[in-house]
Formats: structure tokens, sequence, C-alpha cells
């Protein structure tokens, strides 16, 4: 927990936090690993729509139309995937190092692509 009474705060919600069967446990939700399941469901959805985006030349094809509007359906798309982010189990975001290692090579080869796209911007 990195928030101190947050899960106090959860457990006051009735059926919210409890162990039962379908009911997702309160320390899943707040901390580092709810972060983590937060950026990779968004990530996900961003991922499906570059897909979907693949030789898509004008605006005057069918897809862009999806990338320009759809606002409501992509953010339940995007809401859905978070919350399915959600309940994937335990084990597959707390591998120990492997992941880590996946997690910044990911940020660092992002964080170098925007670099060189804004230096590249004013050309």
């Amino acid at each position: 927990m990195l928030i101190p009474g947050m899960e106090e705060q959860l457990n006051k919600i009735p059926g919210f936090c409890e162990n039962e069967k379908g009911v997702v446990p309160c320390n899943i939700l707040v901390g580092y690993k709810a972060v983590y399941r937060l950026c990779f469901g968004l990530a996900m959805f961003y991922l499906l729509l570059s897909l979907l985006m693949i030789k898509v030349k004008s605006s005057s094809d069918p897809r862009a139309a999806v990338h320009n509007g759809f606002w409501f359906f992509k953010f339940a798309a995007a809401i859905a995937i978070i919350i399915g982010a959600f309940f994937i189990p335990e084990g597959t975001f707390t591998t120990g190092i492997t992941t880590k290692i996946w997690f910044v090579t990911v940020f660092s080869n992002y964080s170098l692509h925007n670099v060189f796209d804004m230096v590249g911007y004013d050309q």
C-alpha cells in the first residue's frame, strides 16, 4: 500500500473488497501494481488503435473515421481493457527481473522515440 488508509476506506464500501468469489481484493486496486495494470491496459488499447491504422493513407479511408470519431466506443473499449487488466493473475506482473526489464526497455524506447520525433519536428 502506498497510500495509508486507502484500504480502510475501500473496505467501508459494502461488497467491494470482500474476498468472496468474483470480487477483486483491495490490495490489487492500490499501489504500484495498480499503476502497472492501468498502464498495461492503456498500452494495449493504443496498440490496438495503431494496428487498426496501418496503411491508412487519407482521411477518406473508412478506418480514418474510427481514428477521428467514435469517442464513446473508444472510451468504453479503453475502460474495458483497463478493467480486464485487473483480472490478469498476480504472477504475470510480479515475475521478477524479466518484467522489470521489459517495462524499462519499452519506456526507454518510447522516450527516445519522442525525443527524436521532437528534434525532427521543425524540418
